[in-house]
C-alpha cells in the first residue's frame, strides 16, 4: 500500500573551525558547532499490509469522531428554544383568536341545527309527493305537535325533527297537505321552523314544488 503520511525526519550538522596556521594558532583546539534539525512533511511511503489495516483503522474512527462530533455540535447550535416573552407573546395570540372565535362557533351551532332541520322537513314532503305519484294515489302529511310530522298513504312515516336537531321546533298554517297521484297540493301552506339561531320557512305552492327560504 501506498500512502501518503506526515514522517518526522531529524538531522544532525556538525561544523569545525580549525585553527588559524597564518597567525600560528597551533596550540588551539578546532571550535566544534552542532545544529540539531527536525522536519514533518507530507511524504509517500509504503505500508504494510498489516500496518495498512491497522493504519485504515484508525483513520476511519478518527474520520467518524470527528464527523460525529460536528454534527453534534451543529445540532446543539440549531436547537435554539423559546425565550419567556415569546411564549407569553403566543400565549397572548391564541388567547385574542379563541376569544373571537369561540362566540362565533357558539352561534353557528344553533344556525346549523335550523339549516339542517329545514332540509330535512323540505325532504320530507318532497318524498311524500313522489309516493303519491309513484303509487298513483294520495298522501297526507300532518303536524301532530310542534316537532314531529306524520305522512300517511300505502306507507306511514313519523318524522321528529328533534331527534337529530334538539332546539328546533316548527309549526304549519294549514294542518293537513294532501299530495293527490298528480303531484299537486289542496293546500298551499307556510311551514316555519324556529329555534335561537333565527327562523327559516319551506313554502309549498299548490303545484306540489316548495321553496326554502
Amino acid at each position: 500500500m501506498v500512502a501518503d503520511l506526515l514522517v518526522k525526519t531529524s538531522w544532525k550538522f556538525t561544523f569545525q573551525k580549525m585553527p588559524n596556521r597564518d597567525i600560528h594558532e597551533v596550540n588551539h583546539a578546532p571550535v566544534v558547532w552542532s545544529v540539531n534539525c527536525t522536519d514533518t512533511a507530507l511524504r509517500r511511503v509504503v505500508v504494510p499490509s498489516r500496518r495498512r489495516q491497522i493504519l485504515t483503522r484508525v483513520l476511519n474512527r478518527k474520520l467518524i469522531k470527528t464527523m460525529v462530533i460536528r454534527r453534534c455540535r451543529q445540532l446543539v447550535k440549531n436547537s435554539g428554544g423559546f425565550s419567556i416573552a415569546e411564549l407569553l407573546t403566543a400565549v397572548a395570540v391564541f388567547g385574542i383568536l379563541a376569544a373571537t372565535a369561540v362566540p362565533q362557533f357558539v352561534a353557528f351551532r344553533p344556525k346549523n341545527r335550523l339549516n339542517g332541520a329545514t332540509r330535512q322537513v323540505y325532504s320530507q314532503l318532497m318524498w311524500a309527493r313522489s309516493k303519491a305519484v309513484t303509487e298513483n294515489g294520495s298522501y297526507v302529511v300532518t303536524f301532530p305537535t310542534n316537532q314531529t310530522m306524520l305522512i300517511s298513504g300505502s306507507t306511514t312515516r313519523t318524522v321528529n325533527i328533534q331527534s337529530d336537531y334538539t332546539d328546533v321546533t316548527l309549526s304549519s298554517s294549514a294542518s293537513t297537505i294532501t299530495f293527490s297521484s298528480r303531484g299537486t297540493s289542496d293546500v298551499a301552506p307556510t311551514i316555519t321552523l324556529t329555534n335561537s339561531g333565527g327562523t327559516k320557512t319551506v313554502t309549498l305552492k299548490i303545484t306540489g314544488s316548495a321553496t326554502i327560504s
